[in-house]
């Protein structure tokens, strides 16, 4: 899913190449960066590197909060893939983690079938309700110092309310207290926006 160098799901296709022993130079054909899809449309119809209908993608990305990011790379008119994949019999996405509501907007505003290891509910959401591991004046103070690490976004973009870390990153739907990294505030795991 990494639509520039650098990104999080460059870092997850290196460890699910390891993890699943196809770091090999023999595997590398089967993998291809988002790059590569733009060429895949180009190849003759002939040509057994085409995609069709009984190919099947597999997309990687360590975590979704909302479903933004995803969406909008297969639907974004100026970058949008989706279009070069709607010919493929199956998109999967594999994901780390992702919420219940990442997951059900990918899967109606994409052709993307979302496959998350770990599911994030409401209870996950520290400012939630529902969530039980922090009292009333513990949300409170989280949210204080969320005001003065993340600014307008104290909870996290789209107030998810996470306390997610990756080793490569937080995603910006954690706490910003975890991530942020300006003059007034110094996180334990800064992004480096």
């Amino acid at each position: 899913m990494s639509r520039s160098a650098g990104e999080s799901g460059d870092a997850m296709l290196y460890q699910f190449r390891l993890a699943n022993g196809l770091d090999g130079k023999s595997f590398s054909g089967l993998f291809v960066s988002l790059s590569d899809l733009f060429r895949l449309p180009m190849l003759p119809e002939d040509d057994p590197n085409r995609l069709g209908p009984d190919d099947v993608v597999v997309l990687l990305d360590d975590f979704s909060g909302t479903g933004k990011q995803v969406c909008d790379a297969w639907n974004d008119p100026a970058t949008s893939f989706g279009p070069l994949l709607a010919g493929v019999g199956k998109v999967y996405l594999i994901l780390v983690a992702a919420s219940r509501a990442a997951r059900e907007r990918i899967s109606i505003e994409t052709s993307i079938s979302p496959m998350p290891a770990h599911e994030l509910r409401d209870s996950d959401n520290v400012f939630s309700n529902q969530c039980g591991h922090f009292t009333d004046a513990d949300k409170a103070r989280l949210l204080h110092y969320g005001r003065i690490a993340g600014g307008a976004k104290p909870k996290g973009f789209g107030d998810c309310g996470f306390v997610v870390v990756f080793q490569h990153r937080p995603p910006n739907n954690s706490i910003p207290i975890l991530w942020a990294d300006h003059s007034k505030w110094a996180g334990l795991f800064p992004r480096h926006d």
